[in-house]
């Protein structure tokens, strides 16, 4: 399907876990989920993949269902950012964008401003892009994240994908 457009069900949702991958410091790729309730989506429970349980790596998805007490029947977000190169004046050295030099607050308010002040024909451009900030890939849960998912319940899975689009993976259907 295609990236959702302002008005659905979806998108502020979408938007929600593309802020919360664009707070990832010090990562290549930044993952964002969201648990979302019922058919008109209601956000419930937001995570990514920093370490917010003293671990090397956690999952999106695994953060948003640590301590979560029933997600069976509410359905998972997953977008995934890679950050862009921003333009430089002529003269600069290029630098790596992987580095924490531009992230913490400032990277996190510079994410939602680019996010919010997105219109959503941005987010469904070409690419998938995000602005200046990055641009959407695939966002395919794991095997093991998908177990845990089927295990715990969950009714279906979104996830973004490269070019606007949006997989869709059923679950536990109703």
């Amino acid at each position: 399907m295609d990236v959702p457009t302002e008005g659905d069900a979806l998108f502020d949702s979408l938007q929600i876990a593309l802020a919360q991958a664009a707070t990832i410091q010090g990562r290549k790729y930044r993952y964002g989920a969201l648990l979302l309730a019922g058919d008109d989506l209601i956000p419930m429970k937001s995570g990514s993949n920093k370490k917010p349980y003293l671990r090397d790596n956690i999952h999106a998805e695994m953060s948003v269902l640590k301590g979560c007490d029933r997600p069976r029947g509410k359905d998972m977000l997953i977008a995934r950012l890679a950050p862009a190169k921003r333009a430089r004046p002529s003269g600069e050295e290029e630098e790596d964008d992987d580095d924490n030099a531009e992230d913490g607050a400032s990277g996190l308010k510079r994410a939602e401003a680019a996010i919010t002040a997105a219109p959503s024909s941005s987010l469904a451009g070409a690419g998938g892009g995000l602005g200046g900030f990055g641009k959407m890939l695939n966002a395919r849960p794991c095997a093991r994240c998908e177990f845990k998912m089927v295990e715990r319940g969950v009714r279906r899975c979104y996830f973004t994908l490269p070019r606007g689009k949006v997989g869709v993976l059923e679950y536990n259907p109703d």
